[in-house]
C-alpha cells in the first residue's frame, strides 16, 4: 500500500525532494511482532520536525509493561513526520493517528496495532473528531477550512470554510461535542470559538475569546473551558482560562494568568469537576472555584513537562517530560491526588495520548 501525495503546489515541490519526510511513501514491510494488547494507553511521540522519527508507544497500566515503536513493529514501516494527535473510535476498536507533516491520518487496530486504513492528502492536519461511523472532522493549521471525512471508507468528502479567516494564518484546533453541536477552537493567530451543526456542517454561531485558544474541555455542568495562550504577533496578551456557556455563547468566567505564564494541555478529570494544566508545574482547579490556584498539584523537578493526559477510566495523570527535545522522553504516571506510581521511557517528544479501553 502506497501513499500518493496529492499534487498541490507544495506537494509538487515535496515530490521532487525524496529526502523530505513530509512527502514520504509508506510500504508495508514484514511485521516484527504480533500484538494482542489489552486496555491501555497509546502515546504518540512527535519526533523532530522533518526527521521522520515519529513513533507510537503502548503502556499497559495493569502490568506496567511498555512497548515502544508498536506501529513499526506491527506494520514493518515508520509512521512519518510529527505525530500530532490520537483519536479513539467511540467503540475503542480503532485509533486514528494524525501525522501532521506527512499529511496523513492512519487508522490502526487498538489490539494488534495493524493499519486498518488511512486518509491521505491532508494539507496540515491537527485533530480529528468522530461524529458518526460515516462522518468526522479534521482541523488544520495554515488553513481556513475544516476537512470532512468518512471514517468508514477512509475518504475525504468535503470542507467547511471558516468565514472571515485568512488562509495564510488560518487555524482550527481542538473540538468537542455538546448538545448536538460540535465546538471548535480557532488557535494560531485566531481568537474564536465556533459552533457547528453536524447535520448540515454549517457554522451556526461564533464567539470572540482571548487570543489563541489551544486547549478545550467540557465540565460536568455542560460548560466549555478554553485555555488561551494569549500571544501572537501584534496581539501580545496574558494567557487566560475562560469558561463559556455553549447555549448562549457567552463567557461566564474569565481568569488571567501572571504575565510570564505559559499554560498548556488543559484536561479534566472523568467527572468533569476538576481541571488540570501545565505551567512549569502541574496545576489542579475545581470548576466551581472562583480564582486560580496558588499551589501546584505536582511540582517541577527540573523537568520539561511537555504534555498532560488524564485517563478517562481511572482519573490517573500521565505527564510527559521531553527532557531536551532530542532524546527519548519520559512518562510519569500519578494518582489523581498527585502521587507518583510509575515512570518509563518512550519516543522523542511525547505529546498525545489515547485510552484503548472498550
Amino acid at each position: 500500500m502506497k501513499l500518493i501525495c496529492r499534487l498541490s503546489a507544495t506537494a509538487m515541490i515535496c515530490a521532487t525532494m525524496l529526502s523530505v519526510p513530509g512527502c514520504m511513501k509508506w510500504e508495508h514491510g514484514e511485521g516484527l511482532h504480533a500484538f494482542d494488547a489489552g486496555d491501555g494507553v497509546l502515546i504518540g511521540c512527535e519526533g523532530n520536525f522533518q526527521y521522520g522519527n515519529a513513533t507510537l508507544s503502548f503502556y499497559d497500566p495493569m502490568t506496567r509493561d511498555v512497548d515502544n515503536e508498536v506501529f513499526l513493529k506491527a506494520n514493518g514501516m515508520k509512521l512519518g513526520d510529527v505525530v500530532q494527535s490520537i483519536t479513539i473510535d467511540p467503540d475503542g476498536s480503532r485509533a486514528w493517528i494524525i501525522v501532521n507533516n506527512s499529511h496523513v491520518a492512519f487508522a490502526i487496530d487498538t489490539r494488534t496495532f495493524l493499519e486498518k486504513g488511512r486518509i491521505t492528502g491532508l494539507p496540515s492536519p491537527r485533530y480529528m473528531h468522530i461524529i458518526s461511523p460515516t462522518k468526522a472532522y479534521i482541523t488544520q493549521l495554515w488553513s481556513n477550512s475544516i476537512i470532512i471525512v468518512n471514517p468508514s471508507n477512509y475518504s475525504t468528502v468535503g470542507y467547511m470554510t471558516v468565514p472571515d479567516m485568512l488562509p495564510a494564518i488560518g487555524s482550527t484546533e481542538r473540538m468537542l461535542s455538546l448538545g448536538g453541536y460540535v465546538y471548535v477552537a480557532c488557535w494560531s493567530y485566531q481568537d474564536r470559538l465556533l459552533r457547528i451543526d453536524p447535520d448540515d456542517d454549517s457554522i451556526t454561531a461564533t464567539l470572540t475569546v482571548a487570543p489563541q485558544p489551544r486547549s478545550m474541555v467540557a465540565d460536568y455542568k455542560g460548560r466549555i473551558w478554553l485555555l488561551c495562550d494569549g500571544a501572537y504577533p501584534g496581539q501580545r496578551g496574558d494567557a487566560r482560562l475562560q469558561c463559556v456557556d455553549p447555549e448562549t455563547m457567552e463567557i461566564v468566567a474569565d481568569y488571567t494568568f501572571r504575565p510570564t505564564a505559559t499554560p498548556s494541555s488543559l484536561c479534566t478529570d472523568p467527572s468533569g469537576r476538576l481541571l488540570y494544566w501545565i505551567d512549569g508545574d502541574v496545576w489542579e482547579m475545581s470548576v466551581d472555584e472562583t480564582s486560580l490556584p496558588v499551589t501546584p498539584l505536582i511540582a517541577s523537578r527540573g523537568t520539561l513537562y511537555f504534555s498532560l493526559y488524564v485517563n478517562p477510566a481511572s482519573g490517573e495523570i500521565y505527564l510527559a517530560d521531553a527532557i531536551d527535545y532530542q532524546q527519548p522522553g519520559i512518562i510519569y504516571r500519578y494518582t489523581p491526588d498527585g502521587q507518583l506510581t510509575d515512570q518509563f521511557y518512550v519516543g522523542v517528544n511525547p505529546s498525545s495520548f489515547g485510552w484503548t479501553g472498550r
